[in-house]
């Protein structure tokens, strides 16, 4: 009940914003081409405008930085976040998240991202340094895990107020050989609330290599899964979506937006070149134009079809 109301509130507005689709890494079964490079300075004003314009009615705004990567364009991040800072009234709840790779997340940047109140993060590793660098490779080819590493390091040495979701990967090939980095997990963060452990499958998302993932049943992800979290130290530290609560997904959501960095407006940032997630545009006047696909996702929203709430694209 509170998930519905909450995507039924006007008063709410929960913003995507792809800054860039441009990316430094070439993970192996990512599925985005990173065709569309930086967000131009009229669209980050139409933002900017459309936010202005809302600030009145909204009693709470959730922007989520996503890409490609979105630190390639920490400028728009930084612009956009000091705008609101600055012109939101105080009365307004604002919360503000990133999921980046992690490369380019060293303190300088973690520092300058807290002060404009980005406090939530999510980060993905696929394994220790060896099994992570087979994977999740930078686009010249170089491995990356050691950087990101430090880059959590240096993060967990400061005292700010923050949450960082590490996600760790595993597929049918590589569940088994996780030891490493959970030791690693538990011999560096272990006790540090500010930190979570999220454990997700890899997916057949539409990428150039899908056919070389391995498909896992639902009861082989759960039993995996589990089997994964119970070596996790502090079990307090552990991040699960709970499957017995019904779950609506932002794309389900009327008042859940997104706006890539050529300004059109989706709704799924999986099926991001799917003809019917484009649901409208932006323009430099911070006005929205949405066109008949947009009710397409809402459906579930009038049927309170469970499948349809959870997955408008799948179901």
């Amino acid at each position: 009940i509170d998930s519905l109301s909450s995507a039924l509130d006007v008063n709410r507005l929960n913003l995507f914003i792809l800054p860039t689709e441009k990316c430094n890494f070439r993970c192996i079964y990512c599925y985005e081409d990173y065709k569309i490079g930086k967000m131009n300075p009229l669209l980050v004003n139409g933002i900017k405008k459309l936010l202005l314009k809302r600030f009145s009615d909204l009693n709470n705004l959730e922007i989520s930085w996503f890409g490609g990567e979105p630190l390639l364009a920490k400028d728009i991040i930084f612009d956009i976040s000091d705008f609101i800072l600055k012109n939101a009234p105080e009365s307004l709840n604002y919360i503000s998240e990133i999921t980046t790779n992690g490369f380019y997340l060293n303190k300088n940047v973690f520092e300058n991202l807290i002060k404009l109140k980005i406090r939530f993060y999510q980060i993905s590793l696929d394994g220790d340094e060896e099994m992570h660098n087979s994977s999740r490779i930078r686009k010249n080819g170089k491995p990356t895990f050691d950087v990101i590493w430090k880059n959590l390091i240096d993060i967990k040495n400061t005292d700010f107020d923050f949450f960082v979701s590490i996600r760790i990967h595993f597929t049918m090939d590589n569940y088994n050989k996780l030891d490493n980095l959970i030791n690693k997990l538990n011999d560096s963060f272990s006790g540090d609330k500010r930190f979570k452990i999220f454990f997700k499958p890899i997916e057949r998302l539409g990428g150039n290599n899908d056919s070389s993932i391995k498909i896992m049943s639902l009861d082989e992800k759960r039993i995996i899964k589990k089997n994964l979290e119970n070596r996790i130290t502090d079990s307090s530290q552990i991040y699960s979506i709970n499957e017995k609560t019904p779950y609506i997904c932002y794309a389900s959501k009327p008042n859940s937006l997104i706006i890539r960095a050529n300004g059109k407006i989706c709704k799924c940032t999986v099926a991001l070149d799917n003809d019917e997630n484009f649901i409208g545009e932006i323009n430099e006047d911070g006005e929205i134009i949405f066109n008949k696909n947009y009710y397409k996702w809402i459906r579930g929203i009038e049927s309170l079809n469970a499948g349809t709430l959870k997955c408008p694209l799948y179901n």
